[in-house]
């Protein structure tokens, strides 16, 4: 047996005893978490982002909604 395949047996014990609801909590805190993390990301990007001297301002626009997308 691989040792990913024991991991799944032992998570799948461990989730046995856990509601639905309990589970979805645990999911939806998890995803929280990563997405406030890119949000921080992503608004230090952009409150870092400077428009060259002389640059493009479409080129400056483009990159700033890269952050975004």
């Amino acid at each position: 047996m691989h040792y990913v395949d024991t991991m799944i047996i032992e998570l799948q014990k461990e989730m046995e005893l856990i509601e639905a609801y309990d589970m979805a909590l645990m999911i939806k805190e998890m995803f929280q978490q990563k997405a406030k993390q890119e949000k921080f990301e992503i608004v230090k990007n952009l409150h870092s982002c400077k428009m060259a001297e002389g640059g493009s301002v479409s080129l400056h626009v483009l990159k700033m909604k890269g952050y975004v997308d």
